[in-house]
This record gives structure tokens, C-alpha cells and sequence, in this order.
């Protein structure tokens, strides 16, 4: 992988790590309600249910509780990111301009070729091996 790509990759993944925090809280939020939503379910009609949608109903509390799980968990790792990023909007503007010379570099790298500044390969070339 060239030096641009993954500075690019690294620069992808700032941009992208508040947008996936904030998303992550959502999810946790989201659970949250649903879990709260079930045991309201449970304490209102768990009496009458039957067993079959007491049943369902536990099922769905312990995927609710396993998304709520991986979303805190995603949170927490993604949120230090996050707060980074919005405290260092410099530091990304310097990596921008890093990216930029990098490529610059790089595509001047592409195309180049060596010119001969003597003529010692002709003349190496062109005579034989003497032989003794």
C-alpha cells in the first residue's frame, strides 16, 4: 500500500469516527428505550401472557440487550476519537496538506527515468570482455 493510501485511510477514519460515535449513542439510546419498553411489558402483562410470548418476550430482551451491549462498547472506543478530532481540527488540516505532498511526491516518482550522465555503460556495453 503507497504512503498516500494510507494516510488517506488514516484521514477516512478521523472524518468518519464522530458520524460512527454519534451513531453508536443512538443505538445504545434505542436499546435502552426497547429494554424499557419490555420490562414495562413484563410488569404489565407478564402475569397474563403465555408461555410462548414469555418466551419471545425474554428473547427479545437478550438480543436488545446483546445490540445495547456492542453499541456501548463501540461507543467507548470510538468516542476518545471523537473528542480528539473536535479538539484538533489543525492537526487534520496539516495531515490534509501532508497528504497532498505525499501524492505529489509520489506521482513525480511515477514517470521518472534515469538519464546516463556519462557514457560509461556505452562504452562498457560496447566492448567485449577480453579474455586472458
Amino acid at each position: 500500500m503507497r504512503m498516500s493510501e494510507q494516510i488517506s485511510a488514516f484521514l477516512d477514519m478521523l472524518r468518519e469516527t464522530p458520524s460512527m460515535c454519534r451513531t453508536a449513542q443512538e443505538d445504545e439510546t434505542r436499546s435502552d428505550r426497547e429494554t424499557q419498553d419490555i420490562l414495562h411489558w413484563f410488569e404489565n402483562y407478564g402475569y397474563h401472557a403465555s408461555d410462548a410470548e414469555i418466551v419471545r418476550v425474554a428473547r427479545a430482551l437478550s438480543l436488545v440487550r446483546r445490540r445495547r451491549r456492542q453499541a456501548k462498547d463501540a461507543r467507548n472506543v470510538l468516542h476518545p476519537v471523537a473528542e480528539w478530532v473536535a479538539k484538533s481540527e489543525n492537526a487534520q488540516k496539516s495531515m490534509e496538506r501532508l497528504l497532498g505532498d505525499v501524492r505529489k511526491a509520489e506521482k513525480a516518482t511515477e514517470n521518472k527515468h534515469y538519464m546516463d550522465r556519462t557514457d560509461i555503460m556505452a562504452q562498457t556495453l560496447e566492448t567485449p570482455d577480453e579474455e586472458e
